[in-house]
């Protein structure tokens, strides 16, 4: 079979592999369609601290169990896979944060990932398979763990409407606006120093806004954003680097969706801002199991639409290409479905 192997840093191969075998107690199954996440595009050009190579990437897709030795599996059933392998038992687990295992590991990083034909899963990965209505549309399936994502973050902070301003508008970032839209938030900004990513695949409703980190306070009063949000979500480093606790509400909150730059440090938060004006700031990083099986459910019973990304779809040999289109932001979203 084929798969896509990263042997060093911006080095991609697509390279015939062994088939796997039928794992006891586990099962095996036949890739749908897998994802290019923006971190696969950043582990293959940066590296990552828990990347072994050579390494098989790929932590967002969806299937067909093709072999089974498993009484929880069929041949034919359909599953999406949740990114993590958690235990189930740490403390972490048990209250429901399996992305804070304590020996998590995850599928492209730790362990090979998703971007191969076939992919076995043994007794202890099996919990990462949730079965999916095979009548609903498999391919967007593996949109499923960025929303997911999306989820996990919504539900850390307590502002559940009003007006929100997100910033980045690549993929995690519009799937974003479209959550808070579906969720009931009056408004949703999006902003970039992008134009192309802003001008398509964006939520109908989000109002965009075309600035960059020097210049986002100065944009935002210009469209007379001078009350502030409810809810301001940063989905990309630049999105730390200026004083957003100034354009956040009384009572407001931000959920920093997104780690810094390498080596730049943000220390000038206005503790008395925080303090004062009774501010909640919280941290999101991937998505959970509970979360995962709701994105799911999101999608099969159209709760959210997310049509407006038009994902390019490809096939296994076209990933290099995509990743090359990806960087250059002529397209947000990849979906292989060709193995």
């Amino acid at each position: 079979m084929k798969a896509a192997l990263i042997t060093g840093l911006n080095q991609l191969e697509i390279r015939e592999i062994p088939d796997p075998l039928l794992p006891y107690g586990g099962v095996i199954v036949k890739m749908v369609s897998a994802a290019i996440c923006g971190t696969d595009v950043k582990m293959l050009l940066n590296g990552h601290r828990d990347l072994v190579l050579p390494r098989i990437p790929g932590h967002e897709g969806a299937g067909v169990v093709i072999e089974t030795d498993n009484e929880s599996f069929k041949t034919g059933d359909v599953v999406a896979v949740y990114p993590g392998i958690y235990c189930g038992r740490c403390l972490n687990c048990l209250d429901g944060n399996t992305s804070r295992c304590d020996s998590i590991k995850i599928y492209g990083f730790n362990q090979d990932g998703l971007f191969r034909a076939l992919v076995p899963f043994d007794s202890n990965e099996i919990k990462s398979l949730v079965h999916v209505r095979e009548s609903g549309n498999i391919e967007n399936m593996a949109l499923a763990e960025p929303l997911a994502c999306c989820i996990s973050a919504y539900n850390k902070v307590h502002v559940k409407n009003g007006s929100a301003l997100i910033i980045g508008a690549g993929s995690v970032g519009s799937i974003f606006a479209a959550l808070l839209l579906s969720k009931g938030f009056n408004e949703v900004v999006v902003i970039d120093r992008e134009r192309q990513k802003l001008e398509g695949q964006i939520p109908v409703n989000a109002k965009t806004i075309e600035t960059d980190v020097n210049s986002i306070e100065s944009s935002l009063k210009a469209h007379n954003h001078v009350r502030g949000f409810d809810l301001i979500v940063p989905c990309c480093p630049d999105g730390l680097n200026w004083d957003f606790w100034r354009f956040m509400k009384p009572g407001g909150s931000a959920l920093l969706f997104s780690g810094n730059n390498r080596g730049v440090d943000n220390n000038n938060i206005d503790m008395n801002e925080i303090h004062y004006r009774e501010l909640v700031l919280a941290g999101s990083y991937g998505c959970n199991a509970r979360d995962f099986r709701d994105a799911i459910r999101m999608i099969e019973d159209d709760e959210i639409d997310l049509s407006f990304l038009s994902p390019r779809f490809a096939s296994l040999d076209e990933i290099p290409e995509c990743i090359s289109a990806l960087k250059n932001s002529t397209v947000k979203k990849v979906i292989i479905n060709k193995f």
